[in-house]
C-alpha cells in the first residue's frame, strides 16, 4: 500500500524544521492491520470560520469547548489513535472495532471511557466520540468529541453537528 509523502516547509515565524503540513504515522488495530491515516497542520479561512460559527451555536451551558481549532487530529483520531491522526475511512473505523474487540452495548449502560459512534443511514461512520460522564438520574451521558479540524467539545451524547444513529461500545 502506498504511504502518504511528508513535505517539510519553511512557516514564517515557526522555527526551521519544526513544521510540516502533511504527513501520517504507523498506526495498527490491535490485531495489526494498518490504518492509513493523515496528519494535518494547516486550517484554511472556510475552517476557521465553520469552527468558530460552530462555537457560537453550540455554547455553554450544554456545550463545553476543551481546545482550539487543531487541523491534526479529527474525531476517529481522537476516538482510537490517542489525538495524534486523522483516521477518514469509515470502513477503517469497523475494522477498528472489530479487531481491538470492542463490543455493543446500551446506552444506558455506557460508562466514562466507552466509544461513541455516529453512523449514517447508509452505514457510514460518520463521527466518533468518548463518554466522559455516564447517564445518571434525568441527565444523558456526556461526549468528548472532536468536530472537524475545530476543537474539542464536549456534549451531550445526541446533540453534536452530525446527529445520527447511535451506537455505544465498551
Amino acid at each position: 500500500m502506498p504511504r502518504a509523502k511528508v513535505v517539510y516547509v519553511d512557516v514564517p515565524g515557526v522555527p526551521k524544521g519544526s513544521w510540516r503540513l502533511t504527513g501520517w504515522i504507523v498506526l495498527e488495530s490491535r490485531r495489526g492491520r494498518e490504518i492509513p491515516n493523515a496528519q494535518q497542520y494547516v486550517a484554511s479561512p472556510f475552517e476557521k470560520n465553520t469552527w468558530a460559527a460552530l462555537k457560537a451555536q453550540y455554547s455553554p451551558p450544554g456545550f463545553q469547548c476543551r481546545t482550539e481549532l487543531n487541523p491534526v487530529y479529527n474525531c476517529h483520531g481522537l476516538t482510537f489513535a490517542s489525538r495524534r491522526t486523522w483516521i477518514d475511512d469509515s470502513s477503517m473505523i469497523r475494522n477498528i472495532i472489530e479487531d481491538d474487540c470492542y463490543e455493543l452495548i446500551k446506552e444506558n449502560d455506557a460508562l466514562p471511557g466507552d466509544v461513541v459512534i455516529y453512523v449514517a443511514d447508509d452505514g457510514d461512520v460518520e463521527h466518533s466520540g468518548v463518554v466522559v460522564r455516564a447517564k445518571h438520574a434525568l441527565e444523558l451521558p456526556l461526549v468528548c468529541s472532536k468536530w472537524g479540524k475545530g476543537g474539542e467539545v464536549v456534549h451531550p451524547v445526541h446533540k453534536s453537528p452530525t446527529p445520527r444513529r447511535m451506537s455505544t461500545t465498551g
